[in-house]
């Protein structure tokens, strides 16, 4: 039996971060003794954003029987709201694709996407997916950490028939 069980790095970084890092750093500042809300509201802020990570990683049922062929997690617009990574979860199947951003997930098969678009930006690569699915916005707007693998994994599935590259 393992004495620590296999956990994400994340998780242990949170952790450490939680038990060792914030009570210290808020004792040496003086706030932990003068204000006891000076401690709680950090904890609350990473438990909620611990939860919003938690919900982008489930997965659909038909996730569980079909073929994985890339994932990785990101940044992404929907809407108006962004989200920053590691709060939206890409991954490719070889019939659907899985967009997840916090706790609102879709999943769009291959026949729905219209097409997927590469536009540089500041700050990098985004990629816009355009689908007609019912429920779903028209626009969806990500930024895989796997950039080129996630281009590669793309053309090999076939998504590619709408892939427009901008002129460089």
């Amino acid at each position: 039996m393992e004495v620590f069980p296999q956990r994400s790095k994340l998780f242990w970084y949170v952790l450490f971060f939680i038990l060792f890092v914030l009570p210290f750093s808020l004792v040496v500042i003086g706030l932990a003794a003068t204000n006891p809300l000076s401690l709680i509201m950090p904890l609350a802020v990473l438990g909620l954003l611990a939860i919003i990570f938690y919900q982008s990683r489930r997965k659909f049922p038909q996730e569980t029987r079909s073929k994985l062929l890339f994932t990785c997690q990101g940044g992404g617009r929907l809407s108006s709201i962004n989200y920053t990574f590691p709060f939206v979860r890409i991954s490719i199947y070889d019939k659907f694709m899985v967009l997840a951003f916090g706790w609102t997930r879709y999943m769009i098969e291959r026949e729905w996407i219209d097409e997927i678009k590469e536009r540089r930006g500041l700050f990098g690569l985004s990629f816009s997916l355009k689908n007609r699915k019912p429920g779903v916005p028209p626009n969806l707007t990500f930024f895989p950490t796997r950039q080129s693998e996630f281009v590669k994994t793309l053309e090999k599935a076939g998504y590619l028939n709408g892939f427009i590259r901008p002129p460089h």
